[in-house]
C-alpha cells in the first residue's frame, strides 16, 4: 500500500501542473498582448506559449514536491516557524532560477546565438517575471493552506454550492476517540496532552487512504466520513481503523519515550441516509443532520460499556459479514438513547472471544451524544 505523503503527493501533482501552466500562459498573454516587449530579448507570442508548454509542467511537479514536503515539516513539527519560513522563501527562489535557466535553455534552441545568461537573467522582463513566479508561488501555498483548513475536497463543494439547499444522501461515518482521555489529561498535563492529540491526529490521518474524509475534529475525538453505503465503502472503513491500530502497535515505542504511555482509541462506524447542508454565514461548513450521524456517535459511545475497541452498526455488519478476513460477532441487542427501536451491534478485530457476552436481551443504555 502506498504511503500518505505519496498519496498526498501524487494528488497535488494535476492541479500544481494544471495551475502552474495556465499561470505562464497567462503571463505570456499579459506579457504580448497590446504591449511592446521592453527587455533586450524579443519573444513573441508564439514563442511565449511553447515556454509555458514546456516550462509550466516541469515547474508545477516541482512545486507540487516542494510544498509536500514542506507540509511534511509542518506536520512532523522538525521546524520553528522562522525556519519554515525561511524554507519557504528558499523554495520560490529555487523555482525561479529553475524557471529562469529553463527559459534560457528553450530560447537558445528557437533563437540561437541570443545574449548571455547573465544578461537575460537581469533584463527588465526577468526582474518582472521574478515577481510575477514569487507572487504565483505565494498564491498556490495560501490557496493550498486554505484547501488544507476547509478540507480538500469540501472547498470545492462550498465553491461549487453543491449544498446551497439541503439534499438527501448516503454516508458511512466513523467515529474515532481516544479511550480514558480525562485520566490522561491528568497525568500528562494538559500542555503535553494537547501534543499528545496533536501526534495521534497526525497518525489518524492514514485513514484518509481508505477514502476517508475528515468531518470534524471534537475535542479527543475525530469524526470520518465515506461518500455511499455499500460493502466496499464499508470494508474500507473497518480497514482503515485496524490498519490504524497496526501502526499505532508499530508507533508504540515513540508514545511511550515521549507521553510514558501508549494511547487506546476506540471506535463506532454506521451508515445511513443523513442530510447534507451548507452551513454558516461568515465562516462556512458542509455540514451532516440526521440520524444517521447520531447512532453513530452513540455507538462509539457503547465501546466503554462492553470493552471493545472497534464496534459497527447492524448496518455495517450487514455489508461485510461475507468477508472472512475480520472476527465479526453481535454483542448485544441495544435500545441507543434517543431511539425508538433496538438494533444489534457488533465487535470487530479485538481478537478475544466475545461470544460468551452475547446476549440478546434488551439494554437501555444512557449515553450522550
Amino acid at each position: 500500500m502506498k504511503s500518505q505523503d505519496l498519496i498526498l503527493l501524487e494528488r497535488l501533482f494535476l492541479p500544481y501542473v494544471i495551475g502552474w501552466t495556465f499561470s505562464f500562459f497567462l503571463f505570456t498573454v499579459f506579457r504580448g498582448v497590446g504591449t511592446v516587449p521592453s527587455g533586450v530579448v524579443e519573444v513573441n507570442l508564439a514563442d511565449g506559449f511553447l515556454l509555458s508548454l514546456f516550462v509550466g509542467p516541469i515547474c508545477g511537479v516541482l512545486a507540487a514536491i516542494n510544498q509536500r514536503y514542506f507540509e511534511w515539516l509542518v506536520n512532523a513539527r522538525y521546524s520553528s516557524l522562522n525556519r519554515l519560513i525561511l524554507l519557504k522563501l528558499l523554495s520560490s527562489l529555487f523555482l525561479i532560477v529553475f524557471i529562469t535557466l529553463s527559459s534560457y535553455i528553450i530560447l537558445l534552441i528557437i533563437k540561437p546565438g541570443i545574449i548571455s545568461i547573465n544578461t537575460f537573467a537581469i533584463q527588465e522582463e526577468s526582474i518582472v517575471a521574478y515577481f510575477y513566479i514569487f507572487i504565483t508561488d505565494t498564491l498556490f501555498s495560501l490557496a493550498r493552506r486554505a484547501s488544507i483548513l476547509l478540507g480538500e475536497d469540501r472547498i470545492w463543494k462550498i465553491l461549487s454550492g453543491k449544498y446551497y439547499e439541503p439534499r438527501q444522501e448516503e454516508k458511512i461515518f466513523l467515529f474515532v476517540d481516544l479511550k480514558d482521555s480525562t485520566t490522561i489529561a491528568e497525568r500528562v498535563g494538559h500542555l503535553e496532552y494537547s501534543k499528545l492529540l496533536q501526534d495521534a491526529f497526525s497518525d489518524l490521518a492514514l485513514i484518509e487512504k481508505f477514502g476517508g474524509e475528515v468531518y470534524q475534529y471534537i475535542g479527543d475525538e475525530i469524526v470520518f466520513t465515506w461518500d455511499g453505503l455499500n460493502a466496499s465503502k464499508a470494508l474500507n472503513a473497518v480497514n482503515s481503523f485496524l490498519y490504524f491500530q497496526d501502526e499505532m502497535i508499530n508507533r508504540a515505542a515513540y508514545y511511550q519515550k515521549h507521553y510514558n504511555m501508549i494511547p487506546i482509541f476506540k471506535a463506532g462506524i454506521h451508515g445511513g441516509p443523513v442530510t447534507t447542508v451548507e452551513v454558516g454565514k461568515n465562516k462556512k461548513e458542509i455540514a451532516y443532520h440526521g440520524d444517521t450521524i447520531n447512532t453513530a456517535s452513540r455507538i462509539q459511545n457503547t465501546c466503554n460499556v462492553f470493552n471493545e475497541t472497534l464496534i459497527v452498526s447492524n448496518a455495517i455488519a450487514e455489508l461485510i459479514k461475507t468477508n472472512s478476513q475480520f472476527h465479526l460477532q453481535r454483542i448485544s441487542f441495544v435500545m441507543l438513547k434517543g431511539k425508538s427501536k433496538k438494533t444489534w451491534l457488533y465487535a470487530i478485530g479485538n481478537g478475544k472471544d466475545v461470544q460468551k457476552n452475547s446476549r440478546e436481551d434488551t439494554i437501555k443504555l444512557d449515553l450522550a451524544v
